[in-house]
């Protein structure tokens, strides 16, 4: 598909555009799904419950880039015309070197995770 080709959903919006909003669906799907079994479980082992909202925020962003589900990572590639398989090295390392240290700062270290919360009188 060229840059001036557009291909069209059935609402008239351009793909790009629908199949962003349908990520955007996905991760608030998840969200909603996971967060009300979890966050039970997460207060009474001491997770304050805006920890828990920046872990889960973390861990689905990491979950859209990731194989197998790695929906972002498909529509990178798509809209950078290249195959899936040229762009999961580059994205492990970017996983591996940037999400992982923010999931484990943000899992285990409250405080940083909590500054904002707290600067602004949570």
């Amino acid at each position: 598909m060229s840059n001036t080709e557009t291909v069209l959903a059935s609402d008239g919006t351009s793909l790009k555009v629908s199949l962003a909003r349908s990520l955007r669906r996905q991760k608030i799907r998840a969200l909603l799904l996971i967060a009300p079994l979890l966050l039970p479980l997460m207060t009474a082992i001491g997770v304050s419950p805006i920890q828990f909202a920046a872990i889960m925020g973390v861990n689905t962003a990491m979950g859209g880039v990731t194989p197998p589900y790695a929906s972002i990572l498909y529509l990178g590639a798509r809209i950078g015309n290249v195959k899936v398989t040229k762009v999961i090295k580059p994205a492990m390392i970017l996983i591996l070197t940037g999400y992982v240290p923010v999931v484990f700062l943000t899992s285990f270290w409250p405080d940083l995770s909590l500054y904002l919360p707290r600067l602004f009188g949570y």
